[in-house]
């Protein structure tokens, strides 16, 4: 009896790990820029003239963007 219990607890939790494996892989993310303090790196959040920092675009800066 416990080798059923424990042979079933086993396929459950492989299971729900493959499904949460699949759902994280459905999901569309975007790149939103690395939480840095440098201002001069093309990618940090701080750099007001590039691409993840400018307050224009669709940043976190931006507070009429999406994000």
């Amino acid at each position: 009896m416990k080798r059923i219990l424990a042979f079933l607890l086993v396929i459950f939790l492989g299971l729900g790990f493959l499904l949460a494996q699949t759902a994280n892989k459905s999901k569309n993310y975007k790149y939103l820029g690395k939480l840095s303090a440098n201002q001069y790196d093309p990618e940090s959040v701080n750099n007001k003239f590039g691409q993840y920092g400018n307050p224009y675009g669709e940043t976190i800066n931006n507070p009429f963007s999406k994000f």
